[in-house]
């Protein structure tokens, strides 16, 4: 108790400190309190037009695919309508004109012989008729077993032709909308890189102006301070009695 007592202080002195004071703290204080700013843009690309037709187009296709009775029942009318005009109608006038040139052949026979009267005659050509007839109606019925056939083949293949036209355009739009969605994409992501470059220069900035502080010659200036004890008090009063 009553001991003198001396205390060191050492400041920091210097360029660094006078930087970290001006410049560096600063901008410390302007990132720290600087408002956050969330990215506004989009993150990813809508759906393509191309895309939207391509699903339509494969919904037309599904459709052509799951056709109604009517429908195809109606088509195959059509087709059989052209097989009966282009394939029915000639072969029967075709037979029928071989029918008149055979019966004026009978007919000259039977008069040319004289063997048959009016009513032999008359039974002869009824029968003669009767088996035309019965040949025809199995032609009739041959062409038209085979037209309906036919038909029915070509109603399945341009049903198929339909549904399959319409998926090949669907496939190819379908690969433009993917390449439309992918430049798209890549265009939102530099645009979101950029904006994180941005956000992120401020604190770059910030180490840079850190670094060069650490950087910067410091030194440190040494402060002495002396508390006197009792001796000292004792000692200064007996030179000032002795004086």
């Amino acid at each position: 108790m009553g001991q003198s007592k001396t205390t060191n202080a050492a400041t920091p002195t210097g360029p660094g400190v006078e930087y970290f004071a001006s410049t560096v703290n600063p901008a410390a204080s302007n990132v720290a309190n600087a408002e956050f700013t969330p990215y506004g843009g989009q993150f990813a690309p809508g759906l393509s037009d191309y895309s939207t037709q391509a699903a339509g187009m494969y919904g037309q296709a599904g459709a052509a695919g799951s056709y109604t009775p009517a429908d195809w029942n109606a088509l195959t009318q059509q087709n059989m309508s052209a097989y009966t005009q282009n394939v029915m109608d000639p072969t029967l006038a075709l037979m029928d004109r071989e029918r008149q040139k055979q019966m004026v052949g009978e007919q000259a026979n039977i008069i040319g012989s004289g063997a048959f009267d009016s009513s032999r005659r008359g039974v002869f050509e009824g029968e003669s008729s009767a088996a035309y007839g019965l040949g025809r109606d199995k032609m009739v019925a041959d062409l038209m077993r085979q037209g309906y056939n036919e038909a029915q083949a070509a109603t399945m293949s341009q049903f198929g032709a339909q549904q399959g036209a319409l998926g090949q355009g669907a496939a190819g739009l379908a690969g433009i909308g993917q390449m439309q969605q992918g430049l798209q994409a890549a265009d939102l992501a530099g645009q979101y890189g950029e904006f994180m470059r941005q956000y992120e220069d401020p604190y770059k900035k910030l180490g840079a102006l850190t670094g060069a502080s650490a950087a910067a010659p410091t030194g440190r200036t040494t402060t002495e301070t002396y508390k006197p004890g009792l001796f000292d008090y004792i000692k200064a009063g007996a030179q000032a009695a002795s004086g």
